[in-house]
């Protein structure tokens, strides 16, 4: 793997994983009831546990192993979009899955049906315009002739001249 491409998949890997502590942090404020509106300065004075902290460490790892074994870091230059979505739904249902069984277990204030649906709908939709946006940033630099390779045809006769098309 090229150095270029190593960068570029490891941006990749990074946005992935900030768009899902993103809506994850959306879902949770979204679906805390608060009694009075709060401010920046009460929010910024709450005490986060460890237990909380951990928590997320070990999911948000867990989420990167789950994109990562669902093939969403390969290329998908030449596959349909719907293929990629495809994936991204599977890998999205996978990562949402523990969140169902510990849940409950965990005792989290936040957590709910309402939760689970936001956070899900939230995750899906980041990545999937995430991954748009990124497949017609790599149309656009390919089309000014960046990140090309030259390749040789071996052959005669109209196949071959529309293999060049």
């Amino acid at each position: 793997m090229s150095s270029n491409r190593r960068a570029v998949v490891t941006a990749l890997k990074i946005a992935d994983v900030g768009i899902v502590a993103a809506t994850f942090t959306f879902a949770v404020a979204a679906s805390i009831d608060f009694p009075d509106p709060v401010t920046w300065p009460e929010i910024l004075e709450m005490r986060v546990k460890l237990q909380n902290f951990l928590f997320l460490a070990v999911y948000f790892a867990y989420w990167h192993l789950v994109l990562k074994s669902c093939g969403l870091y390969r290329s998908y230059r030449l596959s349909a979009a719907a293929r990629e979505m495809r994936d991204l739904t599977v890998a999205v249902l996978i990562g949402v899955a523990p969140l169902v069984a510990l849940g409950p277990l965990m005792n989290f204030e936040f957590f709910g049906l309402d939760f689970l649906v936001m956070f899900t709908a939230a995750a899906l939709i980041g990545m999937c315009v995430e991954r748009r946006m990124l497949r017609a940033i790599a149309r656009r630099v390919r089309r000014y002739g960046h990140n090309l390779h030259n390749t040789v045809i071996v052959g005669t006769g109209n196949k071959a001249i529309a293999l060049t098309a």
